[in-house]
């Protein structure tokens, strides 16, 4: 049922690291931060579930594509438990964001995933 209730998810994003708001509030008190898109925390029509996934260290991804970091295909047989270019025992970590439409939250690859983005920078900032 794509009419089930939910909160909405808004991702904030500054120099290399990014992180959600849930719920009405669409305001970040990290200085600088730039809102980069609106979600939901459950299914709505024409959205897809956005993942931030990360194999090994320096690989991270955000998108739609869960196959994004498999190895090549050989003989039509998928293993997304395997990450390219990383030694066998490398196993991908996955994170689903929310659902979102993908191609409004553009410019999150290069950048962490921090749950508490916007609250513990809120905290450090406005500190009595």
């Amino acid at each position: 049922d794509m009419n089930m209730k939910g909160e909405p998810i808004h991702l904030f994003s500054i120099g290399d690291s990014f992180g959600p708001i849930i719920g009405s509030d669409e305001f970040c008190p990290v200085v600088g931060s730039q809102k980069i898109c609106t979600g939901s925390t459950t299914p709505r029509e024409g959205t897809q579930p956005l993942y931030y996934i990360t194999c090994g260290v320096n690989n991270t991804y955000v998108g739609d594509e869960t196959y994004h970091f498999i190895p090549d295909v050989e003989g039509g047989i998928l293993k997304p438990y395997i990450c390219k270019d990383e030694p066998i025992t490398v196993r991908p970590s996955f994170k689903l964001l929310g659902y979102f439409i993908a191609s409004n939250c553009t410019g999150l690859n290069d950048k962490k995933y921090d749950g508490d983005f916007c609250l513990f920078h809120c905290e450090i900032n406005f500190r009595p």
